[in-house]
């Protein structure tokens, strides 16, 4: 059996108030017995590459679940992670890699990509495991984006009720670079979610949109980081989320305007909808700022719906139950109408439809 490590994820950058047990998450888990089980699709053929010594190239790319996942999935892993690099030289191209887990098992799987100057790629990652069955799934995922080139990236998390997810992922961004991420998590026990993204390059930027259901007894616990680095940088992150049941999520979000980082902009923001009174909502916007010529904002928007809203809803012959299943799926699905590849987008909003459909009958 192998050794369980002590893990200390989603750390914020300053540490706040510690009564509030915010600044950090610390859990035990063993280390992976394997990879999970993936499923990719290359068809524009991008360069794909399997070697442990590729880990180097993106060894000065920093995650937002941080360090520990490093020794997590790199040391000591002994050949039970599996690491997939995909690197595109030329024009445009899109990736698509599903991950699968069984009970009973501890996955690890790492996924480098690097989009070359004057590149696009776009990759998606389909995060799921097995129903009913306790098993942990870990993902790190690294970008490295060169000079006026885009990486997109869409996760999409969908975990059993017994399973612990955890998502970590890190960029760097050159000159006129950007990285956009679209996360959308549907289930999952334990669902745990980083991203930091570094704007080193003049005039690069990120943005990040995130929808989220979580319900019954499952925890989400998020990270997100952007630190403007380089002259006249730009972020825009963007959360939006249901609370249901005895659901518990916690939300970080830092903008940190380091110094050289003039004229650069980052606004973070959060809506939540809490259905039920015995939800726990936690949200921790921070800005860091060691530069003058900068702007940055928060905000968050926390509560249930409105009276207005709902009476004219219900005036229009909806029961109350339908109404805040149509604001729920309104959520989710104002993201997941953003995803830009289409295969993927169609799927989802097909899934969303059965549903649908099933709830009717």
């Amino acid at each position: 059996m192998s050794q369980n490590l002590d893990l200390r994820v989603n750390r914020l950058p300053v540490s706040t108030w510690n009564h509030l047990h915010m600044n950090e998450t610390d859990f035990s888990l063993a280390m992976p017995d394997g990879p999970a089980e993936t499923v990719i699709d290359n068809p524009d053929k991008m360069i794909h590459e399997h070697s442990m010594d590729l880990l180097r190239d993106f060894s000065q790319v920093e995650t937002g679940m941080g360090p520990d996942m490093n020794r997590l999935l790199w040391d000591g892993s002994d050949g039970r992670v599996q690491h997939d690099v995909f690197r595109l030289r030329e024009g445009k191209g899109t990736v698509r890699i599903s991950f699968s887990s069984e009970g009973g098992h501890v996955t690890g799987n790492f996924i480098g990509l690097e989009a070359k100057a004057d590149t696009e790629m776009t990759a998606v990652m389909d995060m799921s495991t097995a129903d009913g069955s306790e098993c942990a799934q870990a993902v790190q995922t690294k970008m490295i984006v060169g000079r006026n080139a885009k990486i997109r990236l869409i996760q999409i998390m969908r975990a059993g009720d017994e399973a612990l997810l955890l998502n970590d992922v890190g960029g760097i961004c050159d000159d006129n670079a950007s990285i956009d991420i679209i996360h959308v998590i549907l289930s999952g026990k334990n669902v745990m979610l980083g991203a930091t993204v570094n704007l080193n390059g003049e005039r690069s930027y990120m943005t990040s949109d995130t929808g989220y259901m979580v319900e019954g007894d499952h925890r989400l616990d998020m990270n997100y980081v952007t630190n403007h680095i380089g002259p006249r940088t730009n972020c825009l992150m963007t959360t939006n989320g249901v609370l249901k049941g005895t659901a518990k999520k916690i939300f970080r979000g830092t903008i940190d305007f380091r110094n050289g980082s003039a004229a650069s902009k980052g606004a973070v923001t959060e809506d939540v909808l809490l259905i039920d009174d015995e939800v726990v909502n936690q949200t921790i916007p921070v800005i860091l700022c060691a530069e003058e010529d900068v702007e940055g904002s928060h905000g968050a928007t926390i509560g249930q719906l409105d009276e207005d809203t709902v009476f004219y809803l219900q005036s229009r012959g909806m029961s109350i139950e339908d109404v805040y299943a149509l604001m729920e799926k309104a959520r989710l699905l104002a993201v997941i109408r953003k995803i830009p590849d289409d295969v993927t987008r169609d799927a989802l909003l097909k899934d969303f439809d059965a549903e649908g459909e099933n709830e009717e009958e």
